[in-house]
């Protein structure tokens, strides 16, 4: 995907990084993810882990943004 895209590539996913896991999901490290895109893809990434999707919740998602 990132080798076929002009300017960059953005996807989100689920983190490991909360208070319940739901068995049915699939949840990624996301300093794991980042360490491999930053390493095997492009010196520019950025994470976020910071957008709440309701108040009052902790964030289970996190984005990723590389750019070329």
């Amino acid at each position: 995907m990132f080798r076929a895209a002009r300017k960059g590539v953005a996807f989100n996913a689920m983190s490991t990084y909360v208070d319940y896991q739901d068995k049915s999901l699939y949840y990624s490290d996301p300093l794991k993810v980042f360490d491999f895109c930053k390493r095997r893809l492009t010196s520019k990434v950025t994470l976020r882990h910071d957008y709440l999707v309701k108040d009052n919740s902790i964030p289970f998602e996190y984005a990723v943004y590389l750019y070329k």
